[in-house]
């Protein structure tokens, strides 16, 4: 009889919008915005009295509750996750910048005959 194996998550940089406990309009405009214009489908529904989200998944519908966060995985697919499993799962990328370097020189701003093209 076969035996589970043991796996870890990939450590893979995914995007993730939180639906506040207590959204505004605005919440809502945003989440549903950046869900429906980056190719995923929502719905707004009513569960027990309380506004929801409907997501459609490549499992079918699946709600995002307030207080959930909404994840955009590593192929474009968005689906619901509760706040405490995110939390366990999940922390947030410290975006670094990183300067660019002029093919001029390191003073490309000031030298003579820049043309804008840094690499």
């Amino acid at each position: 009889m076969p035996e589970p194996t043991r796996w870890r998550k990939r450590p893979v940089v995914i995007e993730a919008m939180h639906y506040p406990a207590e959204p505004t309009v605005h919440d809502n405009a945003a989440l549903h915005r950046w869900i429906n214009d980056n190719g995923g489908r929502t719905e707004v529904v009513r569960v027990d009295g309380q506004y929801a989200i409907a997501i459609r998944t490549l499992e079918g519908d699946m709600l995002a509750r307030p207080g959930d966060y909404v994840i955009r995985g590593v192929v474009g697919e968005f689906y619901p996750c509760e706040a405490g499993v995110f939390a366990k799962t999940y922390e947030q990328v410290q975006e670094t910048i990183i300067p660019r370097i002029c093919h001029l020189d390191p003073w490309c701003a000031l030298a003579e005959g820049h043309d804008g093209e840094c690499s």
